[in-house]
């Protein structure tokens, strides 16, 4: 399968996860995940590289360079569903 199919079928699912995020309050949604809001976006580690997700435009960003869309989806769900609970563990 190619890689614009792949996306084809995330399409949905990341522009549902883009609009939401938009009209989101990132400084509170950053706060709740336990990450920090600045004005270039939200930073959350993942598999302990930094992804940059900005707002409102809801770009998720690794290294400078455009995360998969899957990788885009789960992280804004992510912040979008935070609600402030301590992490259980490792």
């Amino acid at each position: 399968m190619s890689g614009t199919e792949i996306e084809r079928r995330f399409r949905a699912a990341w522009e549902q996860a883009r609009s939401a995020w938009a009209a989101a309050d990132p400084a509170r949604r950053a706060a709740q995940a336990g990450w920090g809001f600045s004005p270039d976006g939200v930073t959350v580690p993942f598999f302990r590289r930094p992804h940059l997700v900005t707002h409102p435009e809801g770009d998720v960003s690794a290294a400078g360079a455009p995360a998969h869309v899957a990788v885009s989806i789960l992280l804004l769900h992510y912040l979008l569903r935070a609600d402030g609970a301590p992490p259980a563990g490792e």
